[in-house]
């Protein structure tokens, strides 16, 4: 009940005693419910008791109910009152007047509430939602309602007026106790915070802040100022004064237009008064919170609007923080062995000098030779060599990384900039002092952090391993920073570096020296290697870096590790690293100079791909085996019998990573493709694919007449990586585009001749593998890993222009096909058959006999077609087979009876999809088919005749239409095209069947017949341009009642 419906009851005083008797009670009642609520742990009586309350007060006798559960000693009582009276002043048609005797009864409640200042504290909760409930009512009606800080002040005035303007306000404030000025500053937080989270920065009421709340505001800090400058302000008040002062802060520098703040000197006063006395205790954990909120604030406003700081007080503050305050802090504080007692602190102070830093970071770089950036820079190196492990004993250096590679970048990004700078300079030698200046300084930042990667103890190391590569990748990006400002000069002292760390490592000792120079080799090579992947793309680079990699491998660098002990972790770490840096340096090795190292490179690699007791070392090698053998298979030729002996060992070691073994097999056979004479080449091709059809062999013997159910799992699995190692014999033997093109006109016809004859009959054994492992036997056929891997080899050798050993022909493969589709019943084989012909299609249909394709067709899906349609993959499958012939030679199908009278009737039904990825398949079957870009003049007329004698254009509209309107939003986009071609191809009898589709009760209930029209009017206008999509989403939006994203306000 609203206060004037109170007056009106109490003008008659028998109704009124009678009307008060009665809502007493039911109070009463009201106030047993809250306290309940707070004491049962019965769920459903809980949620019962929250929908009672909520009704209560969103009734009209919740402003009653709320003053007088206010009146109650109950704190419980007391603080649902106050948010009882939250639910009042959000309610609609609470005006104005109604919210001025809200606001004078709060103030009336909070005056009895902080009249004893040792019973405040119990209160606090029930006086911080009142205070809220006053800023609610300021937010709402801030035109009309009077000043709110004046108001909340009155309730702490001896009198019944109070202040009534700024003069009287800084007179009260000067009378108060210090409980009461810490409520008036939690006041001011209060008020601001709810300001500020209105979010609407266009508000009139930010104008009233500025005139009418902001004055008030700096007079009580112009006060707090004047207690702690006298040694007066207690740590509590100072402590909430901060607090406030950080909210008001997180709210002015976000101000611009008319209620800019241009002058917060006062403020920065009492702020910058908290560096004079910080030290008066170096323990005193008070004074470090105070100096922790000091910089928080200041950072704050450096970061959201540095403009509201003059140039003066921009000066004085950097001249503090990283001046002889900041020294101190640095000393004290962060260098003092707390124990992360302070960790708060420190992060204040970093987090403030990485804003100065990079606010600063294009002045300091400009001034570098002057002795205040020196003393700058300087500051920011000892922080960043603060003594520890990352992420172990230090956060710091990972904190100033971000600046020192923005510093760097500034170098790299602004060449202009300096230029100008050295042609202003009148000393002749400015220029080479700057840049001796320069690399000084980097080489000492780079040092740091050359020191920081580091490796700790392994143990240490697997406890932060995510994180701390983390922070290696990081620091690497830094030295990439570097070394394109630095060029090869500092890849040179890296090099050299690398050398000489390497002459210091005592093979075979474990000593903590030996260690220590591990590690040192380590850090360097990881760099070297991270720069090494990031430049060498580009053959200028690669020059610039190959006289470096010469001077490394020609000093015996490698032969430090030629006998490498993987079982100390640390050394197994250096290894890992040593991997990658032998791969980043590929560039190097391919060249005539390079080649001459690849010897001792295998030697270290083989016995690590051999060495089964470490599976990621083996990993790795095998990875950079590839790679080299990739790059620099020319140089490669005689180390064929040694890489023959280990592949061959792989291959016969069942235990040996499946990954691993067929990387090397892929090695091999790019290194056998560089030998120029074909017969050479083809005995060893037969060699590789007759071990692994042996090897095959000797475990399917051992099967017997069992079936797929009886095959083991390590079985299944050796037997996949087989087939995978072929995969990869014959990927690493083909030749590529390049290499035919190269090749004469004579060459060409010996090598087709050589492989049409194929003298050792690879074709064959190929042929024989992929039948074995799919079709024939039993305990293999039917288990999709080796259809799979099966497909994959007759694709290896599709497109091979000239022949090849893996090219089987194309008949080979339909009639393959067709065999393996007419024994399989396993659904998850289907798609991996399908995806062949594709593939065929897609390479050799300029070859496909039109009637042979129309008998795979037959096969593989007329004679499948209620077995296809068990599963959306599989008519997936067939469908992206059918828009492939369509896009690549409509002529191999659409002549066809089948096309005719099954794959346009299953294409029609595939509209109704629900699946995405069977609609996506659909849409591009009809735009296909629609468009028809490869087809012959006489395919586009069988075109037009199917949808004639077929009727094609009213079914497919009138389903593509009642699909499109069911189907979700996320789907729009695939029936769009199918809509667009078909305009495109048929507009007048696509017109008139959208028009009859539409024509529907269903549609026009919805939407509305004249709408409808308009519709279809707008969709023929863009002639199927890309227009037709939002024309296409207006009508879905409208038949399923929705609205557009970014056309309705949340």
């Amino acid at each position: 009940m609203y206060p004037e419906q109170a007056s009106s009851i109490k003008s008659d005083p028998k109704n009124y005693r009678s009307f008060q008797k009665e809502m007493l009670a039911s109070y009463e009642q009201v106030a047993n419910v809250i306290e309940q609520l707070y004491t049962s742990s019965d769920p459903a009586q809980v949620h019962e008791t929250q929908r009672f309350l909520q009704d209560v007060q969103k009734s009209p006798e919740g402003y009653d109910v709320a003053l007088y559960l206010l009146s109650l000693p109950s704190t419980t009582c007391q603080y649902f009152g106050a948010l009882t009276l939250t639910v009042v002043l959000q309610s609609p048609g609470f005006d104005g007047p109604k919210c001025e005797g809200l606001v004078a009864d709060v103030l009336s409640h909070l005056r009895i509430l902080t009249m004893d200042s040792e019973k405040t504290n119990k209160n606090l909760l029930v006086i911080r939602k009142l205070m809220s409930n006053v800023s609610l009512a300021y937010l709402k009606h801030h035109t009309t309602l009077v000043n709110p800080i004046l108001a909340f002040s009155r309730i702490f005035a001896p009198g019944e007026t109070g202040p009534t303007d700024a003069l009287d306000f800084g007179s009260l404030m000067t009378q108060l106790s210090p409980s009461q000025l810490a409520l008036v500053l939690i006041f001011l937080s209060i008020l601001i915070e709810d300001i500020a989270k209105s979010n609407d920065f266009h508000s009139s009421i930010h104008l009233t802040v500025h005139h009418n709340l902001y004055p008030l505001f700096l007079t009580v800090y112009d006060y707090l100022t004047h207690l702690k400058t006298n040694q007066q302000l207690s740590v509590d008040l100072d402590s909430q004064a901060l607090k406030t002062l950080h909210s008001w802060m997180s709210y002015l520098p976000n101000i611009n237009g008319d209620a800019r703040y241009d002058d917060i000197g006062a403020l920065v006063g009492f702020l910058s008064l908290h560096f004079d006395e910080v030290w008066a205790d170096q323990d005193s954990t008070d004074s470090l919170d105070a100096i922790k909120q000091t910089l928080i604030i200041f950072n704050e406003i450096l970061e959201l609007n540095p403009n509201l700081l003059s140039h003066d007080q921009k000066q004085a503050l950097y001249a503090t923080v990283l001046g002889t305050w900041g020294t101190k802090f640095i000393d004290t504080v962060i260098f003092g062995n707390h124990d992360d007692e302070f960790q708060e602190e420190v992060t204040a102070y970093i987090d403030l000098v990485l804003t100065i830093l990079q606010l600063n970071s294009i002045r300091l770089s400009k001034t570098i030779l002057e002795p205040s950036t020196r003393s700058i820079l300087e500051t920011a190196l000892r922080l960043t060599a603060i003594e520890g492990t990352p992420y172990v004993d230090e956060s710091i250096s990972e904190r100033m990384l971000l600046f020192w590679e923005e510093f760097a970048s500034v170098y790299e990004d602004s060449n202009d900039v300096f230029e100008t700078l050295f042609e202003a300079q009148k000393d002749p030698n400015f220029q080479a002092s700057f840049e001796a200046e320069k690399r000084r300084l980097f080489d000492s930042v780079a040092r740091i952090y050359w020191c920081k990667l580091h490796l700790p103890d392994p143990q240490t190391y697997l406890q932060i391993r995510a994180e701390f590569n983390a922070y290696r990748s990081s620091v690497a990006d830094f030295f990439l920073v570097v070394y394109s400002l630095l060029k090869t000069e500092f890849y040179s002292s890296m090099s050299e570096s690398l050398i000489q760390t390497s002459f210091e490592i005592t093979t075979g000792a474990n000593t903590s020296t030996s260690t220590n120079h591990l590690l040192d080799v380590e850090a360097t090579m990881y760099l070297l290697f991270k720069i090494n992947d990031d430049t060498v793309y580009f053959e200028s680079q690669a020059n610039q870096l190959a006289p470096f990699a010469a001077d490394v491998f020609a000093s015996g660098f490698l032969t430090k590790f030629d006998t490498p002990t993987t079982e100390d972790p640390v050394y197994r770490a250096v290894i890992a690293t040593l991997i990658q840096f032998l791969s980043s340096n590929v560039f190097y090795f391919k060249t005539p100079e390079g080649s001459k190292h690849l010897g001792a490179v295998f030697n270290i690699i083989f016995p690590l791909l051999l060495n089964g007791h470490h599976e990621t070392l083996a990993l790795l090698a095998s990875k950079t085996a590839m790679r080299i053998c990739e790059e620099c298979s020319e140089h490669l030729v005689t180390f064929l019998p040694d890489l023959e002996t280990v592949v061959v060992g792989m291959l016969n070691n069942p235990e040996m990573d499946s990954l691993i073994r067929s990387r090397m097999f892929n090695a091999y056979s790019v290194i056998a493709r560089s030998i120029e004479n074909i017969d050479e080449h083809s005995k060893i091709l037969h060699g590789m694919v007759a071990a692994i059809a042996n090897a095959a062999s000797a475990v399917i013997r051992t099967l017997g007449n069992s079936t797929a159910e009886n095959l083991s799992e390590p079985q299944e699995e050796y037997l996949s990586s087989l087939l995978s190692c072929l995969v990869n014999v014959a990927k690493g033997s083909s030749l590529s585009d390049d290499a035919m093109d190269e090749m004469s006109e004579q060459d060409q016809a010996i090598y087709r001749e050589f492989w049409i004859r194929d003298p050792y009959s690879i074709k064959q054994i190929v042929l024989s593998i992929v039948q074995e492992f799919s079709l024939t036997n039993p305990a293999l056929a039917q288990k999709p890993i080796f259809v799979e891997k099966c497909t994959l080899i007759l694709k290896a050798g599709l497109g091979e222009r000239l022949g090849g050993g893996f090219d089987v022909g194309n008949d080979a493969i339909l009639h393959y096909v067709m065999a393996l589709m007419d024994i399989t019943t396993n659904t998850n084989t289907v798609p991996f058959i399908f995806g062949l012909v594709e593939c065929l299609v897609n390479v050799e249909h300029q070859h496909l006999d039109p009637s042979l394709m129309q008998q795979v067709v037959q096969s593989i899906f007329t004679n499948k077609l209620e077995f296809l349609k068990q599963d959306p993959d599989m008519i997936k499958s067939a469908i992206d087979l059918f828009a492939k012939v369509l896009e690549c030679k409509p002529s191999l199908i659409i002549y066809s009876e089948v096309f005719r009278s099954t794959i346009l009737q299953f294409a029609v039904e595939g509209l109704a999809a629900n699946e995405s990825f069977v609609v996506k398949s659909i849409s591009k079957f009809w735009t296909s088919l629609l468009s028809m870009r490869r087809g012959t003049s006489d395919d586009h007329m069988e075109c037009e005749r199917i949808f004639t004698s077929l009727h094609l254009v009213e079914v497919v509209t009138s389903e593509l239409v009642l699909s499109f309107v069911k189907t979700a939003r996320s789907n729009l986009e695939y029936y769009y095209t199918v809509f667009r071609s078909l305009i495109g191809k048929f507009p007048v009898p696509f017109k008139n069947c959208l028009s009859s589709t539409l024509n529907n009760e269903a549609f026009t209930q919805k939407v509305g017949s004249k709408e409808l029209e308009l519709f279809v009017h707008k969709l023929m206008v863009t002639r199927g341009r890309r227009t037709a999509n939002d024309v296409l989403k207006s009508l879905w939006l409208a038949i399923n009642g929705f609205v557009e994203y970014n056309t309705q306000r949340i």
